[in-house]
């Protein structure tokens, strides 16, 4: 295997540190400067890997999808049992809201970000596709020969909810535990996925 390059290696450094400035200052307060300042590097150094404080942007957008996906995903290597994977499929989406790395005010800020630029939008449209997708994959374990518009009407309801949950925790953490309420949301997807496997 060969060594990495040095971009392989400074631009995640470079969009870390743009996370980091970004959490701090909010995304119309960063500059070049502070995300180099951050780093304690020149500001050539970034223009030498990005093309400009957009392109940082952009590319952090796709560095924050990354992260969300690896945040939802499921080891099953030791889990065999089909309920027992479908039940950890739905713990890791609806305890995300409260687990997962990424700042609300940064994901929310690429979000807003997302609605005007075209690069971001379809970033964000790629990684709800993906997520869909994974459920939909670790789904089929537990669903068994349900219908292919079940699993994809489910993967897409599991995205929906979960991010329903998240923007309402990132508001209301400070006065309300939602746990019960992702139990319900939870149980209520079992539910639905028993319809599924009884249907004809």
């Amino acid at each position: 295997m060969g060594r990495k390059s040095k971009a392989d290696v400074r631009r995640p450094e470079i969009l870390r540190s743009a996370y980091e400035v970004v959490k701090r200052d909010g995304l119309d307060n960063t500059t070049l400067a502070k995300i180099a300042e951050h780093m304690g590097v020149a500001t050539s150094l970034l223009t030498h890997y990005f093309k400009s404080k957009v392109d940082i942007i952009e590319s952090l957008a796709e560095f924050l999808s990354g992260i969300y996906n690896q945040s939802v995903s499921v080891d099953f290597s030791k889990i065999e049992d089909p309920q027992k994977r479908i039940e950890a499929v739905l713990d890791a989406r609806f305890w995300e809201y409260t687990n997962h790395s990424l700042d609300d005010r940064v994901w929310y800020d690429a979000y807003n970000l997302s609605l005007r630029n075209s690069r971001i939008h379809e970033c964000f449209v790629e990684m709800y596709d993906q997520d869909r997708q994974i459920a939909m994959k670790d789904l089929s374990a537990a669903l068994g020969d349900a219908g292919e518009e079940g699993h994809k009407d489910l993967g897409t309801a599991l995205v929906v909810m979960m991010e329903g949950l998240g923007y309402y925790y990132s508001i209301m953490k400070e006065r309300q535990d939602l746990d019960g309420t992702a139990k319900i949301m939870k149980d209520m997807v079992l539910t639905y996925i028993e319809k599924l496997k009884n249907e004809p």
